[in-house]
């Protein structure tokens, strides 16, 4: 047996070291002493059942592996790492491995992409069976910051769970659970092809997801300086998708008593109930309910908001919105987005109402009277609007119409 409890080793610097090894078993025991309180250990001891190999790492600098780190990544400034990986060379491999962050942080130059006061914990477990490896892995986001432009993250308590097998030709994620601390779980199985490392199915479905807790930690800090960045939202929602090739192809969404409102009260939308579904290629239903709302301060009621899709086409029919004492009907409303050049077209009116209510809510010196219109169809395509007849106003008792010569334009 060859014992060393105390060595040098110049790699250029002087590192402490310690080794045993058998001639007999075959068993070594090296460990590297870089700095106070870091340790770098390899053990490799064989029994009956096989040999086992364990490689340990306590409280290693994260900057010690910039060499390794590719250049294009944003590049990690502070932080140690710490972790052990375990194989056992049973009849079938078996691989155990965590690894741990601490105070973890990374940056580059463009300042687009940031992270700081990281910490983290990385288990895995992985099987050899045959041909193919079954694995179980989990990340635990204890805290810290991440800034990926334009979405900032904080880690409270956020954990991924992963399990599935990996073979020559693919890699299968067959349970996976992303637990968003305060917003919602979201559950989800995918596969990807290993040879053109795309994704060539995904099914992911989230339950009960906290629209207050969605915005304040997700969506928010994304939206700063935006008219969307500072909004009250409230309420839950469902949401199922699934990718296949790599594309989109169908999204079903529930929204259960959600609301979005502006503070600054340029509009505001309560109480949307329903459900709205979508697919790429087969035409789908929706039926949504809103409570009611205002936009710029002009408040309207509940009404029903039915819509048909069929991938990026759009319709609705025959809507009535009150607003104040009257009603915004729009009817026969159909978009399409199809080729690149989004195109639509819509009719509608103004069913009577108060010109004194609009006057007060707009802030405006008040004015008497009523206000209905009827609305011809308007169409757009190609950057051009028109417009396929008069647009008649009713105020204060006459009637203003306006030609449709002016209605072909470019936009």
């Amino acid at each position: 047996e060859f014992l060393c409890e105390e060595a040098t080793i110049e790699a250029p610097a002087k590192v402490a070291a310690s080794f045993r090894y058998s001639t007999q078993t075959k068993n070594l025991d090296v460990a590297l002493r870089p700095a106070a309180n870091e340790v770098w250990r390899l053990v490799i001891s064989t029994t009956a059942a096989g040999r086992r190999i364990v490689a340990d790492i306590n409280n290693a600098p994260v900057a010690r592996f910039k060499g390794w780190w590719p250049r294009t990544w944003p590049q990690p400034n502070a932080g140690t790492l710490s972790g052990r990986l375990a194989i056992d060379e049973t009849p079938a491999l078996a691989l155990q491995g965590q690894l741990a962050l601490v105070n973890f942080g990374f940056a580059d130059d463009s300042g687009m992409h940031a992270a700081e006061k990281i910490n983290t914990v990385w288990t895995l477990d992985a099987n050899q069976e045959g041909a193919r490896w079954r694995w179980q892995s989990r990340l635990d986001w204890k805290n810290g910051d991440v800034y990926w432009q334009p979405l900032f993250v904080s880690g409270y308590g956020h954990t991924l769970t992963l399990g599935g097998t990996f073979d020559t030709t693919r890699l299968a994620i067959e349970q996976g659970r992303l637990a968003l601390a305060g917003i919602a779980d979201v559950d989800f199985t995918a596969s990807i092809d290993r040879a053109s490392a795309k994704l060539s199915s995904a099914s992911v479905k989230g339950s009960n997801v906290d629209l207050a807790g969605l915005y304040r930690q997700l969506l928010q800090p994304a939206l700063q300086g935006t008219a969307l960045a500072d909004l009250r939202c409230d309420g839950h929602a469902d949401f199922a998708f699934t990718v296949k090739d790599g594309a989109l192809v169908s999204l079903d969404t529930t929204f259960r008593r959600a609301s979005v409102e502006d503070k600054g009260r340029r509009f505001a939308f309560f109480g949307l109930d329903g459900a709205l579904p979508w697919h790429r290629e087969e035409l789908r239903t929706a039926s949504l309910h809103v409570a009611g709302g205002e936009i710029l301060r002009i408040p309207f009621g509940a009404f029903e908001l039915p819509l048909e899709t069929r991938g990026i086409r759009l319709r609705m029919r025959n809507i009535e919105v009150p607003v104040l004492d009257g009603k915004l009907a729009v009817n026969d409303f159909a978009g399409s987005g199809e080729g690149g050049n989004w195109r639509w077209r819509f009719a509608g009116a103004i069913k009577p109402l108060s010109v004194e209510q609009l006057t007060t809510a707009l802030g405006v010196p008040a004015m008497h009277g009523t206000l209905a219109a009827t609305i011809p169809t308007i169409r757009y395509a190609d950057s051009v609007l028109n417009v396929d007849g008069d647009l008649n106003f009713k105020l204060f008792g006459g009637t203003i119409a306006v030609s449709r010569q002016i209605g072909r334009a470019h936009v």
